[in-house]
């Protein structure tokens, strides 16, 4: 689909997101209730491992296809201004979908999808409320509450496939992508920016270090 949508590695699958504004790599807090009773539960996740499971299921498919159909007939019709807007979309959604798959942007979005299974384990579990474990704003307004640990269980609501599913266990072994990484890997001239930075500072470095060297030299001659 001239280029827009691909398939392949996991970072290609994790390419598109739903929802509008992107969502900040820092993990949004929601609002608690009013009160906190010391007595409560919170389920707790790790965000990252629900964007893994959600890329590639049901669901996130039927979206790709919406995409891909609504930017085939853009094509078909030669209306080049809804085709960029329809890559521009993709683009943000994939630099969103990286952020929550990778970083620690929240997946309210996501969990959105699916309000029943949502509903079902919080009421299962006597839940209060289900908080991003790294969402910390969030947490320190249940500071009493005891926190039950539900990620798995969060894993197998989009339906992932086995595959999605191994990744989204084995991202909850290594730490969260650096914001600034995952920028560059959705801008990669960022790399080139930073290559002609670090030429730049190479450069004054050099020039410095020759400068100092000359001066040196010239008041070593000039001693003797």
């Amino acid at each position: 689909m001239s280029g827009f949508i691909r398939h392949g590695g996991v970072l290609v699958v994790l390419i598109l997101g739903v929802g509008g504004a992107l969502a900040g790599q820092a993990a949004k807090p929601t609002e608690p209730p009013p009160s906190v009773d010391p007595s409560e539960r919170i389920g707790v996740y790790d965000s990252r491992a629900v964007a893994c499971a959600f890329a590639g299921s049901k669901k996130h498919e039927t979206i790709i296809a919406g995409w891909k159909k609504e930017f085939e007939a853009a094509e078909a019709a030669k209306d080049t201004k809804t085709m960029q807007e329809i890559k521009a979309r993709a683009r943000a959604a994939q630099a969103k979908m990286h952020r929550q798959g990778f970083g620690t942007a929240p997946v309210e979005d996501i969990l959105a999808l699916y309000p029943e299974e949502v509903e079902k384990l919080k009421r299962d579990h006597r839940l209060a409320a289900l908080v991003s474990k790294w969402d910390s704003v969030t947490l320190g307004k249940y500071p009493k509450a005891k926190r039950i640990d539900v990620t798995d269980e969060m894993i197998e609501i989009p339906g992932p496939g086995e595959r999605q599913r191994k990744v989204a266990r084995e991202i909850q072994t290594k730490k969260p992508v650096a914001a600034w990484k995952i920028a560059i890997l959705d801008n990669p001239i960022y790399l080139v920016w930073l290559a002609v930075a670090a030429l730049v500072l190479v450069t004054l470095l050099v020039t410095a270090i020759v400068l100092v060297w000359r001066k040196k030299r010239k008041r070593a001659r000039a001693a003797s």
